[in-house]
């Protein structure tokens, strides 16, 4: 998953910024 790679790669500084990034990502692809 991307949110998986961008924390393993450093790109996200905690938890909450994955999920965020997660949860964002998820409602663009759903209401596109």
């Amino acid at each position: 998953m991307v949110a998986d790679r961008g924390k393993k790669d450093g790109y996200f500084d905690n938890d909450k910024d994955t999920e965020t990034f997660y949860s964002e990502l998820l409602w663009l692809c759903v209401n596109q």
